[in-house]
């Protein structure tokens, strides 16, 4: 029933935000800590110091949240399983009656369940059979992602992957794919960036244009075949993606439905977008809502998350990503609890 009640609210929302012309956050996305235990290939997050939020600012922020219509806070990193408190953060979410994922590597999932028990999903990047995913990541994560697998799933805990293709990954679809069926879950492709995500050295692991196109598009043969509702990447967000690096322009749903709060409160469309805000307010000096509608309406001509374009497109109400919105999250395959 809380599936079915988010997604009936959910709808009532943005007819209020395409008819009425209202800004809802429906889904934020929050870098709660730029600190990480790995040091991923593509990755320079960890590298950037970074100020983070007491538990007691956080707790106040998503006080606003709710006033301001937040159905959905996924709290990413860095590894978020880093912070102590981050099992006090989730139940105060769920107190809250919001949805509540978080993104991790699920190295320290086995270690922190206890404290996750009013966790809805848990979001695993993932890039291939062991032997890639462990050249990527680094020794004995890809067990240790199947371990927080077995976890979750005992738990009632939905899973999802994100897999950020890759040089090294390109030709591991068919792998990924089935596995994700194996385990009934579903799973988002995204390109690797040209430079390492959070910084400005060059990814050594980005794929050519290419190969980069030559995979999507089997990617997108998969979708409209037996794999449509394991690829959570609808055909619409697919054939947006497929043209990386020259992409086209897309109306960012940051400041409508969505936005990206970093490690310190402070308040983005994403988190490749600092450089279009001028003046970013922040959640503790400036409250949560006066930061959600600072952000003025952009068109990101460089917008490569998947689940940022997906939101793109459901916010245009492109019937492609609204059935497919629909059809994953309705997925039998996610047990309530």
């Amino acid at each position: 029933m809380k599936k079915l009640r988010f997604l009936f609210l959910t709808v009532i929302d943005l007819f209020k935000v395409k008819v009425l012309g209202k800004k809802i956050p429906l889904a934020v996305s929050w870098c709660i800590t730029k600190r990480c235990n790995y040091r991923c290939m593509y990755c320079g997050t960890w590298k950037i110091p970074s100020q983070e939020l007491s538990t007691s600012e956080i707790c106040n922020i998503i006080d606003e949240m709710k006033k301001s219509g937040v159905r959905k806070i996924t709290f990413t990193g860095g590894e978020p399983l880093l912070r102590d408190d981050i099992g006090e953060i989730v139940d105060y979410v769920h107190k809250k009656d919001i949805l509540v994922n978080i993104n991790s590597n699920g190295s320290l999932f086995k270690i922190k369940i206890h404290k996750l028990r009013n966790l809805d999903s848990l979001g695993l990047s993932l890039e291939g059979p062991e032997e890639v995913h462990d050249v990527l990541r680094q020794k004995g994560s890809f067990k240790d992602v199947m371990e927080a697998v077995d976890i979750a799933v005992a738990n009632k805990i939905k899973i999802s992957f994100s897999v950020t293709l890759n040089s090294l990954n390109f030709n591991c679809i068919d792998y990924l794919l089935n596995l994700a069926k194996r385990h009934k879950t579903r799973i988002v492709f995204q390109p690797s960036t040209e430079k390492l995500l959070g910084g400005e050295e060059i990814n050594p692991v980005s794929l050519t244009a290419v190969k980069y196109s030559q995979t999507v598009n089997r990617i997108i043969q998969y979708k409209a075949g037996e794999y449509r509702r394991i690829i959570r990447n609808s055909l619409a967000g697919l054939k947006h993606l497929s043209s990386w690096p020259n992409l086209k322009g897309i109306n960012c749903p940051g400041g409508f439905i969505t936005c990206r709060i970093n490690s310190d409160g402070s308040v983005f469309h994403c988190a490749k977008a600092k450089d279009r805000v001028e003046f970013p307010l922040n959640c503790i000096e400036d409250g949560f809502r006066k930061a959600f509608n600072n952000l003025s309406p952009i068109t990101c001509s460089m917008c490569s998350c998947a689940l940022r374009v997906e939101a793109s497109y459901i916010l245009r109400l492109n019937l492609a990503a609204l059935m497919n919105a629909f059809l994953v999250e309705m997925s039998l395959w996610g047990k309530e609890k």
